[in-house]
C-alpha cells in the first residue's frame, strides 16, 4: 500500500509525506516518539493486523508549536482512522535532520515530516519561498500559498522529489539583533 503523507516549509513549516513502501514500523515508539495517547498516559490497544503505524519526525523539542501540532495532527489521525492509523512522533531530531528526513521519506524509513528549508535542495521551484519580504502581509502570503501558486509549488515538489506536502505551517518571522534600531530595509545596510 503507498502512502501519501508529508509536510514541509521553508518560509512557512508544512506537513508533508513521502510516496513510498511500507506502512508499519518496526521500531518501537521511544519516550520522546509516543503516539499522541500514549504521551498523554492514556491506555493503548495493540493495533490489529491491519493497523497502520506511521513515523512523523521533526527538529523541535516537546515544548515547540511544532510539536504541539503533530500531537493534535496524531491525535486527530487515529480519532478519524478508528484507531487503525497510528502516528508515532520523533521530535528532537530523533529521526535525524531536516535533511535526513527528506530523504527517509524519499527511501520510506520516515513517513511524514516537518520540515523546514531543506526542500529547495530537491527542487528549485519552492526556492522563491525563501526570498525576504517577498510577501507584504500574512494574509497575502496565506492566499497566496493556500492557492493556485502554492498547489503548483507543491505539485511541483511532489514530482521531481516524491515528497507531497500536505499542509504548510508558518515558521513565523525570523528576528534580528542589532546594537541600532531598524525600522526600514534600509536601515540594514551596513
Amino acid at each position: 500500500m503507498k502512502k501519501s503523507l508529508l509536510f514541509m516549509a521553508l518560509m512557512a513549516a508544512g506537513l508533508m509525506t513521502a510516496c513510498s513502501g511500507d506502512t508499519s514500523s518496526e521500531a518501537p515508539a521511544q519516550e520522546a516518539g509516543q503516539t499522541a495517547a500514549a504521551q498523554q498516559g492514556e491506555a493503548q490497544s495493540e493495533p490489529s493486523g491491519d493497523a497502520i503505524v506511521l513515523k512523523l519526525g521533526h527538529i523541535q523539542s516537546e515544548q515547540d508549536l511544532w510539536h504541539l501540532g503533530a500531537v493534535k495532527f496524531a491525535e486527530r489521525v487515529e480519532e478519524l482512522s478508528d484507531g487503525q492509523i497510528t502516528v508515532q512522533i520523533y521530535p528532537n531530531s530523533t529521526l535525524g535532520g531536516d535533511r535526513d528526513m527528506a530523504e527517509g521519506m524519499q527511501m520510506g524509513t520516515v513517513d511524514i515530516a516537518l520540515i523546514a528549508g531543506v526542500l529547495s535542495n530537491f527542487d528549485d521551484s519552492i526556492s522563491i519561498l525563501e526570498i525576504p519580504y517577498l510577501f507584504r502581509s500574512e494574509e497575502e502570503f496565506e492566499t497566496i500559498i493556500y492557492g493556485d501558486i502554492g498547489q503548483e509549488i507543491a505539485d511541483h515538489v511532489r514530482e521531481s522529489s516524491g515528497i507531497r506536502i500536505l499542509n504548510w505551517w508558518q515558521r513565523g518571522p525570523r528576528l534580528i539583533t542589532s546594537s541600532k534600531p531598524i525600522n526600514s530595509v534600509d536601515d540594514m545596510k551596513a
